[in-house]
């Protein structure tokens, strides 16, 4: 009988150590996201040409203009993301953490000056 409880005893200890081994593995090492800004200001000339930030990992991206529209797009995932007018703004989570840049497109016939975002994760 006391060999059965030592063999439970030791089968608990065993879960727990592999139980805090796997939550270690999978959750976040206590880093956090920063918001970094990109693109501040910038003069994008129109029809869609970009301004764009470096390398980085990242989960998401903002973007604002007051004199049009803009996109935004993280290169990992591919996506283009738009809003419909000045002071809208346009965001977007890829949902996942991504080596990517950041770019912010101007989407109007005239220079604008744009302001980007994006976080880190």
């Amino acid at each position: 009988m006391e060999v059965l409880a030592s063999r439970r005893s030791v089968m608990s200890a065993a879960l727990a150590c592999l139980a805090a081994f796997v939550l270690m593995v999978a959750l976040p090492s206590g880093a956090h996201a920063e918001e970094r800004q990109f693109c501040w200001g910038a003069n994008v000339p129109p029809n869609m040409y970009s301004c764009e930030s470096g390398y980085w990992n990242m989960i998401a991206v903002y973007a604002n203009s007051s004199e049009g529209s803009v996109c935004v797009m993280l290169t990992d995932e591919g996506g283009i993301y738009c809003d419909n007018a000045a002071n809208e703004g346009v965001y977007r989570n890829q949902g996942w953490c991504g080596y990517s840049r950041a770019r912010v497109y101007n989407h109007t016939s005239h220079y604008e000056k744009v302001y980007g975002k994006f976080w880190t994760c």
